[in-house]
């Protein structure tokens, strides 16, 4: 059998020369990797016509600050994130704001994914408009896609019989910008209510900005390109099996599989990065790997603990794919909470796509009967 050709089929980016705006890779040192990213300019849209939003920020961020200075603990959270961005070097302090012709400042605010007790993380906003009318990301080019699509990555993910899974740690923060190009990550925050607005400046690749995604994956697989030789079998996964940040792979040989998990741990550390969030369906594989890098127990016999792999919900003690939803029971429904129920199950590969086609073909019957 073929193997469905499918899931092999690579994504290839063409990037035009007018979309090239990673200009040149600097040979990486042992703790970072620095790109040099170039303004591009689109037409009619260029960077010197931003203008001014520096006092529009300072507002928003006195607004943000009084609606979460009711909750202390998201407060305390935001603050030690981004304390957390000085004490690794990835924004500086900036004594003078306005001393720069050309420069953009970012809106940010606090975000949990899933409740109250997940981490908090800093989301910053660059499609904040300036008096220009224009943002951040009207100036930028996003880059093409350079990564694989999700059916493909999953399907061959369940072609090994060994797999593993793991995430680049802080992926998009250990890559620096140029020095001459951070005027346009400028954020502003205060240490406490009383305390007076600081300016600081963003150092790295931020996520939220047009071109992030593209500058990270492109850095990676330039590492990979870099050091191929010296890590075959991981440079050949981090150009096929990355989604992201996310890194799901396998080998149906133990011995490869192996060697292949030292290899990407010594090639992400060649550039100052590390993997964690462990997962395997081999706990073997995880005896080397600390306990707070793992993201599974294994000494919990449990068949209702699951993880979320690329937003599919998967067992690595059992290794299988499964789906879960939950409904709140009530007397009824708005057409609109049940195209929000239908919207909630994630399904790239299409195992329960007969059971998803169903149920969107109730949508259009609600509308014919007219129910509210």
């Amino acid at each position: 059998m073929d193997k469905l050709n499918r899931s092999k089929r690579a994504v290839k980016g063409t990037i035009t020369k007018l979309e090239t705006f990673v200009e040149e890779s600097s040979s990486h040192t042992p703790t970072k990797l620095d790109i040099k990213l170039k303004r591009v300019q689109e037409k009619n849209k260029k960077i010197d016509e931003l203008k001014d939003q520096y006092y529009g920020t300072k507002d928003i961020s006195d607004s943000e600050l009084a609606e979460i200075e009711a909750d202390l603990q998201e407060m305390e959270d935001r603050l030690e994130n981004l304390e957390e961005y000085i004490d690794l070097k990835h924004m500086q302090l900036v004594v003078d704001p306005l001393e720069t012709n050309i420069s953009y400042f970012l809106p940010h605010h606090g975000f949990r994914p899933d409740s109250k007790t997940t981490t908090l993380r800093v989301v910053f906003n660059a499609s904040s408009k300036t008096t220009s009318g224009l943002s951040l990301i009207d100036i930028l080019y996003k880059g093409e896609v350079l990564q694989q699509d999700l059916f493909s990555l999953l399907l061959r993910f369940r072609q090994h019989t060994f797999v593993f899974t793991t995430d680049i740690s802080k992926m998009f923060r250990q890559i620096l910008i140029n020095p001459d190009h951070r005027d346009l990550q400028i954020i502003l925050w205060k240490d406490s209510a009383d305390g007076p607005v600081k300016t600081y400046k963003l150092n790295t690749v931020t996520y939220g900005i047009t071109c992030a995604s593209y500058l990270a994956t492109w850095t990676i697989q330039q590492l990979a390109r870099d050091e191929a030789e010296n890590y075959p079998l991981a440079a050949a996964v981090t150009i096929r099996d990355i989604y992201m940040d996310d890194i799901l792979t396998g080998s149906s040989d133990f011995q490869e599989f192996q060697l292949l998990q030292s290899e990407l741990i010594g090639l992400f550390k060649k550039a100052g990065m590390s993997l964690h969030k462990w997962c395997s369906n081999a706990p073997e594989i995880l005896t080397s790997i600390p306990k707070e890098e793992q993201s599974w127990d294994f000494h919990c016999q449990s068949s209702d603990k699951i993880i979320k792999t690329l937003g599919v919900i998967w067992n690595p003690q059992f290794d299988y794919f499964s789906f879960k939803t939950v409904v709140n029971c009530q007397d009824s429904y708005t057409k609109r909470e049940v195209l929000s129920i239908i919207a909630r199950l994630f399904d790239p590969i299409g195992f329960i796509g007969s059971i998803l086609t169903k149920a969107k073909l109730l949508l259009p019957k609600l509308w014919v009967l007219k129910l509210e």
